[in-house]
């Protein structure tokens, strides 16, 4: 998993986004998003948390944060005054102890650790992660 925050200029850090989505790498191409997720990690001291959309292609997931995380429920989980990730990319081949979890109260989730990658800010402490369906369901 790769860290990147708006406090972190690396640019090893930050998958590349355009127009609010992320830059397939040489013949990857993206297969699904969907809106209207909360995002959260932490890896040792480090938390990230923002409001946004996934994208997946056979090699990652990818969040990326909405550029307006003030508005309607993300808004008001994740506020402009708490989002503090523009974009966290989590390779499939490192994901760990992945689970989807469907709460009786709660919105369903996907959860997981992920080591992070050479040169990441997260000081090598695992990544601990999770997607949450803000927006019900998945589909």
């Amino acid at each position: 998993a790769t860290c990147s925050s708006s406090s972190l200029g690396a640019p090893m850090e930050n998958p590349h986004t355009s127009g609010g989505q992320p830059v397939p790498m040489a013949g990857e191409m993206f297969v699904l998003s969907r809106r209207g997720l909360a995002f959260t990690a932490s890896s040792g001291s480090r938390k990230f948390q923002a409001g946004g959309q996934l994208f997946l292609s056979p090699l990652r997931i990818v969040f990326v944060a909405e550029e307006s995380s003030g508005s309607g429920l993300l808004g008001t989980l994740f506020g402009a005054s708490k989002a503090n990730v523009l974009a966290f990319d989590l390779p499939l081949a490192t994901l760990e102890r992945e689970s989807f979890n469907q709460p009786i109260f709660g919105a369903n989730n996907l959860t997981g650790v992920s080591p992070p990658l050479p040169g990441s800010a997260c000081d090598g402490a695992d990544i601990h992660w999770c997607l949450s369906f803000q927006d019900g369901g998945v589909g």
